[in-house]
């Protein structure tokens, strides 16, 4: 027995190994709980049931947090809901007023394109109007430019041909088919008038003279 005792003792006693005193508090309590929420609440002494009351004080503030948490989301969900309804209707209206300033855009296109078509055929008609009154002014300058030549022909060379005293009278009998020739006169009146005004004044028959007539009422 000392030989069992003697290497027994060579071992020497258990080393106990310590809790933190907290959780050994944590685990005491546990203990405690267990035993207070199994105990019917008749049956319960004043520890237990002290026990029991924070139990069910803690468990209310941890329901009170939950649910204030809950709520807390509620209200985070529905501002983001509603913020996200308002930038849709926003987004909607910009796309009302995009569709709008578009169809705008597109009536001022095409009155400018009208606008621009107008002005440009009023410009056409405005340089066809100015070509007509330049033609015409030159059509007028054109007759009053003949009418003098030809007044003045009248008065000169023909006047010097009727009387049969002009000089270089073929000179003049060719100035009078020239004139003839650019004013569209008959052709064989001019013919005859050149025989005639060959001719001495002197030498001049009847025929002569109905020639002379005719010249004259032509180009009165």
């Amino acid at each position: 027995m000392s030989k069992r005792a003697s290497v027994g003792g060579s071992r020497g006693p258990a080393k106990r190994v310590r809790k933190d005193p907290a959780e050994a508090a944590v685990a005491l309590l546990g203990e405690h709980v267990h035993g207070c929420v199994a105990q019917p609440r008749g049956e319960r002494d004043g520890l237990q049931e002290a026990i029991a009351g924070k139990v069910l004080e803690a468990l209310r503030a941890v329901e009170a947090a939950r649910s204030a948490a809950v709520a807390e989301l509620e209200v985070k969900v529905g501002s983001a809901e509603g913020e996200k309804a308002a930038r849709a209707d926003r987004a909607e209206k910009a796309s009302e007023d995009l569709a709008a300033k578009s169809v705008f855009a597109e009536g001022v296109k095409a009155a400018l394109q009208k606008a621009s078509a107008e002005a440009a055929e009023a410009r056409d008609a405005l340089t066809a109007a100015e070509d007509a009154q330049k033609a015409h002014e030159a059509s007028q300058l054109e007759v009053v430019e003949k009418r003098a030549r030809l007044e003045a022909f009248v008065g000169g060379e023909l006047a010097m041909l009727k009387e049969g005293t002009a000089a270089g009278t073929a000179k003049h009998i060719k100035a009078l088919t020239k004139l003839g020739q650019d004013f569209g006169l008959d052709a064989e009146l001019m013919s005859a008038a050149a025989s005639t005004f060959a001719k001495p004044a002197a030498e001049r028959g009847t025929f002569d003279g109905l020639v002379q007539t005719e010249l004259d009422a032509l180009i009165a």
